[in-house]
């Protein structure tokens, strides 16, 4: 993981595919993560990461919530989708 975040903003295509497999893979919340540490150079991952705020399991959904909070400024265009995420208190 520690390569990928010195990697930066070209590790996180194939990350947000990674993401995009979906499933309860412990990657999913590995990847979340990376993203989360690598911040704002990973805003090309937004759109993986508001897509697996709606995964069927809450760890899942928790990483990228994280994830996106990490990413900073840079994720205002996921606001809506963890407005959504927060309403449902079951959800995270």
């Amino acid at each position: 993981p520690t390569q990928l975040v010195r990697t930066g903003p070209g590790a996180a295509p194939g990350l947000a595919d990674t993401l995009a497999e979906g499933g309860n893979d412990p990657r999913q919340v590995l990847v979340a993560r990376v993203l989360g540490r690598i911040g704002p150079r990973a805003a090309a991952a937004l759109p993986a990461l508001v897509r697996v705020l709606a995964a069927e399991y809450a760890h899942v959904r928790v990483a990228a919530a994280e994830a996106l909070a990490a990413i900073g400024p840079a994720a205002e265009p996921a606001i809506p989708a963890l407005v959504v995420a927060l309403g449902d208190w079951q959800a995270l």
